[in-house]
């Protein structure tokens, strides 16, 4: 069974809402053990009361690590969403040989990925609730 990390908008309270919406449909996945708890981790970061924190820094050793604990990435891939981080997160999952799948949100059909990131992402789902019955040992590739 395989730990997946969920990876999406974090910057505001619908979009965290998503994310755990998904790590629910995820961890109800037979061939999930666990999830990376990368969305609750990162939010005490950012309401962290100590101004001497440095919360940056922090962001991204935990960021890495998380991606690097990973057996299988999940991306969040909302239209109205900016994320200058998408390509960099491909990358390193390329790099690393990490899978990921991406949910299409809003009838998006632009995974606004190049040739170099694309080779990492092995499906993009049209809706969460395919997550659930998604095989991520097998990782067969799926464009829905």
């Amino acid at each position: 069974m395989l730990q997946v990390l969920v990876v999406g908008n974090m910057m505001t309270g619908e979009g965290r809402k998503k994310l755990e919406t998904v790590e629910q449909v995820v961890l109800s996945n037979p061939t999930v053990r666990s999830i990376i708890p990368l969305r609750q981790g990162l939010y005490n970061m950012f309401v962290s009361a100590n101004p001497d924190y440095d919360w940056a820094s922090h962001f991204f050793e935990y960021f890495v690590s998380s991606i690097e604990n990973a057996d299988r990435v999940v991306f969040l891939n909302h239209k109205s969403d900016v994320q200058l981080s998408k390509g960099w997160i491909y990358g390193y999952c390329f790099s690393l040989g990490i899978p990921i799948v991406i949910i299409q949100e809003d009838n998006n059909p632009e995974v606004n990925t190049d040739i170099f990131t694309s080779h990492s992402i092995l499906a993009a789902l049209g809706d969460v609730k395919e997550l659930s019955t998604y095989d991520f040992r097998e990782m067969n590739t799926v464009y829905t």
